[in-house]
């Protein structure tokens, strides 16, 4: 019983640690898409309404599905203290 206890526990960690990791990545790719759009595009100037119009459209859509998918990390820490929490009992 202690076996399945112990392999259930490694598994976790494991799956813990992951998911920290991802979510320190999605963290940094959110502070860069949030950045000035101005930073990274050389012709600023030279674009029309419509192009930045899409620009700032891409980028928002990125930010929001990495704004996304750190918000389901946290909760899946979260979720994976808790399982670890009552696993240890």
């Amino acid at each position: 019983m202690t076996d399945i206890r112990e392999d259930q526990s490694d598994t976790l960690n494991i799956f813990y640690k992951i998911l920290i990791i991802f979510n320190i990545i999605m963290a940094g790719l959110l502070f860069f898409l949030w950045l000035p759009i101005g930073s990274h595009i050389d012709n600023l100037d030279m674009l029309t309404t419509s192009q930045l119009d899409q620009t700032y459209h891409e980028e928002n859509l990125l930010a929001l599905m990495c704004g996304f998918w750190f918000v389901v990390n946290l909760l899946g820490i979260f979720l994976i203290k808790i399982l670890k929490s009552k696993s240890k009992r």
